[in-house]
């Protein structure tokens, strides 16, 4: 079979798969502190999940003339990425810059293989991301749960209740009754409600979202 570049045909004829919500907490790290920290996956656990997920998209590098990698006006160096399909047929093309450990663009002649090597790694889960949704939670800064990773027949799958909006609101009134003083928890609520832009009269509690209860249901457990 021949293959064929972006350089010949842009999109593929096949329908790409839609990975979002396959990453567990499990495989998710987390690196430096404070303001610095951030999380990320194993390049390796993005391609064990592409290989079982979507087994006949295979990730590949354009080449200019040969070369991986690309020069940019101002002189930095960039690499051209896509999957392509076993049919034959590819991506459009997924510029990503080569760059260092602070995330600043390495000139095009500084650039050598570890460079090279450490951005193909970097660039398959941007990719991913980009034209699979797998890992984008990620770069999101979306949570990740463990209830939607695992693909199973749905007759096998035992949803967890999602608590009411009631409910919800009791748990936080039990953690506020038992970690702060009266006057402290009205404060405490108030300054929520303004976060939240909940202006208006009576429970400012009961007007606020689910997401927002569970965000104030998870600060007060984690106080």
């Amino acid at each position: 079979m021949q293959f064929l570049s972006p350089s010949s045909i842009i999109n593929s004829q096949m329908p790409r798969p839609n990975l979002s919500g396959t990453i567990q907490k499990k495989d998710v790290h987390e690196k430096g502190g404070g303001k610095f920290k951030a999380k990320y996956m194993a390049w390796a656990k993005i391609a064990q999940l592409l290989n079982d997920k979507a087994p006949e998209w295979t990730y590949c590098l354009e080449t200019d003339g040969g070369n991986p990698v690309w020069k940019a006006p101002n002189g930095t160096g960039y690499l051209q990425g896509y999957f392509r399909n076993d049919d034959g047929t590819c991506t459009s093309l997924f510029p990503f810059s080569i760059m260092n450990n602070m995330n600043q663009a390495i000139k095009y002649e500084a650039i050598g293989a570890r460079e090279i090597t450490d951005s193909h790694r970097r660039s398959l889960c941007a990719a991913s991301a980009f034209f699979f949704s797998l890992g984008f939670e990620l770069w999101a800064d979306e949570e990740i749960t463990d209830e939607k990773i695992d693909i199973v027949p749905e007759r096998q799958l035992k949803q967890p209740a999602k608590p009411s909006k009631e409910e919800t609101i009791e748990k936080i009134m039990a953690l506020l009754n038992a970690k702060k003083k009266d006057d402290e928890a009205k404060k405490w609520v108030e300054e929520k409600a303004k976060l939240y832009k909940v202006t208006g009269e009576g429970s400012k509690l009961k007007q606020m979202s689910d997401v927002h209860l569970q965000e104030l249901l998870r600060e007060l457990n984690n106080a």
